[in-house]
């Protein structure tokens, strides 16, 4: 049996996203800030999003800087994703 990838663990929430925003545009705003997301789930027209990173250490990297990070006007809030599995 093939091992998979479990994100569940590395997975935060960024809150307080501006209200429109494009995905590539916030995959640019993480790479921009050395931040080295494994998969990034925007929710279409919400002000939040999902980021999953492959370490623990890369998990809480983010959380420091997303935190407080001003992006387009919002002050983001960065917090660990409640754990429920990837499908």
């Amino acid at each position: 049996m093939q091992q998979h990838f479990t994100s569940v663990i590395f997975k935060i929430e960024i809150q307080n996203l501006p209200r429109h925003f494009e995905f590539a545009q916030l995959k640019k705003m993480l790479t921009g800030l050395q931040l080295e997301p494994k998969k990034v789930k925007a929710v279409n027209k919400a002000t939040y999003a999902f980021v999953t990173f492959s370490c623990q250490e890369d998990k809480e990297e983010a959380l420091k800087v997303l935190n407080g990070h001003k992006w387009k006007g919002q002050v983001l809030k960065a917090k660990l994703s409640k754990p429920v599995e990837d499908l």
